[in-house]
């Protein structure tokens, strides 16, 4: 759920630095060629083309503009009072950190959504739809996945949905299923394994049993995103799930059972690939086993605070 952060007292500098000097003479930003192609890049896998998660859009000027929880997504001439600023500005270990997954916005995107923000965050009623929308296709038989299967896991209490209105590949969320989510229900999410691209199984009660199960598919084609925060995994069949994943690019482990041993495996077996983040604080990796982790596998960003 979008909880929103207004710090005034705690902004971050920059959103008090970026008003020009008086005799500076900058041309307004301009939404449709400086913000919306950036909440398109950075916001809209979860937030726009049709997405709301956590009942928030981006795509519209009634929803960017509407207050929720009572705080504002945008406030139009305050920075400090918007809450999507306060969200961006979170350290990447806060779980009201946007986005949740992936490389911060930089100083200067942050900066340019809080000039525009300033300077009355002027945009049109009507968003023209963004130049790259994302869009992409299942194969015949990975649809044919979908419409067999995809009705079992709801019925199992997870959430499943396509990843926008013009992306055919699933998001699956066992995160939340009371009791929690188990290894005896993985059979129904490896049926849909040609169609997953977000596998949530934060705090669910699958093992390493279970994902050895999931590592045995022959290939996970379009998953790119998995979450086992708060899970007793310890990263073993992880190793083979990762080579079975070519498209993954974040994996989330914290508060979960991993070591040393298993996280150097799992960056030497990325090594080459499209693997680029793994969450690991709050368990047992140590400082010496990151520092070795990031010598196997000098790309790979590990997110250990």
């Amino acid at each position: 759920m979008w909880t929103f952060l207004i710090m005034s007292t705690m902004a971050p500098a920059w959103i008090q630095e970026v008003s020009p000097a008086p005799e500076a003479k900058l041309e307004a930003i301009d939404f449709a060629t400086q913000v919306q192609p950036l909440l398109n890049a950075r916001c809209y896998e979860c937030h726009g083309n049709g997405k709301s998660k956590g009942k928030l859009a981006l795509d519209s000027k009634e929803s960017i503009f509407r207050e929720r929880d009572g705080g504002a997504v945008v406030m139009a001439g305050d920075p400090q009072g918007s809450g999507l600023l306060a969200r961006i500005a979170l350290p990447a270990h806060d779980d009201d950190a946007m986005p949740p997954e992936g490389d911060r916005l930089s100083a200067d995107e942050q900066a340019l959504l809080a000039r525009w923000i300033r300077e009355g965050a002027v945009m049109p009623d009507r968003m023209a739809d963004p130049p790259d929308a994302g869009a992409f296709a299942l194969s015949r038989e990975a649809r044919q996945q979908v419409v067999t299967h995809a009705d079992h896991l709801k019925r199992a209490g997870a959430l499943v949905e396509a990843r926008s209105r013009v992306d055919e590949r699933v998001v699956i969320n066992a995160s939340l299923v009371d009791p929690p989510f188990g290894d005896a229900k993985l059979g129904l999410v490896l049926a849909l394994n040609e169609a997953v691209v977000e596998l949530n199984l934060s705090r669910s009660a699958v093992t390493e049993s279970g994902l050895r199960a999931l590592a045995d598919a022959p290939s996970w084609p379009n998953l790119e995103s998995i979450q086992l925060d708060g899970t007793a995994v310890t990263g073993g069949a992880l190793v083979q799930l990762i080579q079975r994943a070519p498209a993954l690019k974040s994996l989330n482990l914290h508060s979960s059972g991993l070591n040393d041993a298993m996280l150097l495996s799992m960056a030497s077996a990325s090594k080459g690939g499209s693997l680029r983040r793994i969450y690991v604080w709050n368990t047992n990796v140590s400082a010496e086993g990151v520092a070795a982790a990031a010598g196997a596998n000098d790309v790979l960003v590990l997110v250990s605070e």
